[in-house]
């Protein structure tokens, strides 16, 4: 997606730097266009989101990781 990010988070909610299997972990994504339908609305568990360097970001519930060549 344009305009995007992803990173991946270890079980203590570090991202990862690693790339292959062993670097697998929760999928984290931000973008303008993440979260357009709760805007105004209150939210329903605050836990669903990952602070990270001032950027929130939504933690996606998916286990992923990024090949060698950078797709996930």
């Amino acid at each position: 997606m344009p305009n995007c990010s992803a990173m991946v988070l270890n079980e203590d909610g570090t991202p990862l730097d690693g790339v292959g299997r062993e670097a697998t972990g929760e999928i984290v994504i931000t973008g303008p266009n993440m979260m357009k339908g709760y805007l105004g609305r209150p939210l329903d568990d605050p836990s669903t989101f990952f602070m990270h360097e001032g950027t929130s970001y939504w933690r996606t519930g998916d286990i992923g990781f990024f090949d060698s060549d950078g797709h996930m």
